[in-house]
């Protein structure tokens, strides 16, 4: 898919010729993206000034490298934008249109969004989105009820034994589990967490790996929640909070709201809310603010790009949509901006993406190639 593509794109969506697929690509590449100003995000008023430069001139664009106008030009979040303000790009620093970028035509790669799997004692895997609503279900030690699309309800069966159970989103779906005291924990793809099949009486404990966001119930007894991941454990009583560990890389716990204490061999350190603690694969940690809409960002359906990396894209898209990812020659030196929606296929993250200097894309089943 070559880069005038878009150009006639945005001809045929501004005479009213596109076909209802097209017409849902152009809606979505103009309503996606979000991009933070240093005074403050786009209002409605700038969002029409820049559909409006679309259907007035058309103008190629190339990476500006210079002051505020790089940092958008080089941004796949604001792909979009580079595109709509380069009317005024134009005028204002006499850039010389590029000829050659290229976008490649990939095929279709769709996530399965709500997606979860409890694994039993017996290493038997149960799909818990095959589960009907509303339907309670006896599974060993464990009732488990489904009350709505990526949801679960589970309480341990009177006078069971407790043993410990494990959920997991795939890669290409996410989860949530509600457990015995209300508490709800969010899994992004990728991700799993541990559990006992009832909460002992002194303590609430789980093991995670992956994204999980917390949403901790404050417990008539008292007993704090424990998250244990890695070589690091998070203590609470009742909060909401964000964590991201995988096995054999960093660790990262965001606080917003309540407090948390995070215990580690080589530290103990206590959050207040817009705090977030990172410790790296050597030990070391450090405490900062953090962006709420950065951290959420996959709660809601996005991919947050601030300063990312083609590569820190990609780890995120290659767990959404199940797909390997492959790098050849790549051009780390663009740093994108802002966020775009998780679409309903890869092809429409990657089309927009592909917008920004620097890197292509190219799908081999369920590979894909950047280069």
């Amino acid at each position: 898919m070559k880069r005038d593509y878009f150009d006639s794109l945005i001809e045929r969506y501004k005479n009213d010729q596109l076909s209802p697929d097209e017409l849902k690509l152009m809606e979505e590449w103009l309503t996606s993206v979000d991009y933070s100003l240093e005074d403050g995000l786009w209002d409605n008023d700038d969002e029409a000034r820049l559909k409006l430069n679309v259907e007035r001139e058309l103008f190629p664009t190339r990476t500006i490298r210079h002051s505020y106008y790089y940092k958008i030009a080089a941004s796949a979040a604001v792909l979009l934008l580079s595109v709509l303000t380069g009317y005024y790009w134009y005028h204002e620093n006499n850039s010389i249109p590029s000829q050659n970028h290229q976008i490649v035509e990939i095929q279709e790669l769709t996530p399965e969004i709500a997606k979860g799997v409890l694994v039993d004692e017996a290493g038997e895997d149960i799909q818990l989105n095959a589960l009907k609503h509303d339907s309670v279900y006896q599974l060993g030690e464990l009732s488990i009820r489904r009350i709505s699309e990526n949801e679960i309800f589970i309480l341990a069966n009177d006078s069971s034994a407790v043993k410990m159970k494990q959920i997991f989103a795939p890669k290409g779906g996410g989860f949530t589990v509600r457990f015995e005291d209300n508490s709800r924990a969010t899994l992004n793809a990728n991700s799993s967490i541990i559990f006992p099949s009832r909460f002992s009486n002194d303590k609430r404990v789980v093991e995670v790996n992956g994204e999980i966001f917390f949403d901790v119930e404050k417990d008539p007894n008292k007993r704090p929640f424990v998250v244990k991941a890695g070589a690091a454990s998070v203590n609470v009583l009742g909060t909401k909070f964000n964590i991201k560990h995988k096995k054999g890389h960093s660790f990262k716990a965001s606080l917003f709201e309540g407090l948390i204490q995070v215990d580690h061999a080589n530290f103990s350190e206590k959050l207040v809310p817009g705090k977030e603690l990172s410790v790296d694969d050597k030990g070391n940690y450090m405490i900062r603010d953090f962006k709420t809409s950065a951290v959420i960002a996959w709660k809601e359906g996005k991919f947050y790009l601030d300063n990312k990396s083609i590569k820190d894209i990609m780890e995120e898209v290659q767990d959404w949509y199940n797909v390997e990812v492959i790098y050849e020659n790549v051009n780390l030196d663009v740093k994108y901006q802002g966020s775009i929606s998780k679409f309903s296929d890869v092809q429409t993250v990657l089309d927009i993406l592909s917008l920004a200097e620097g890197n292509t894309f190219e799908i081999q089943e369920r590979r894909v190639i950047v280069r």
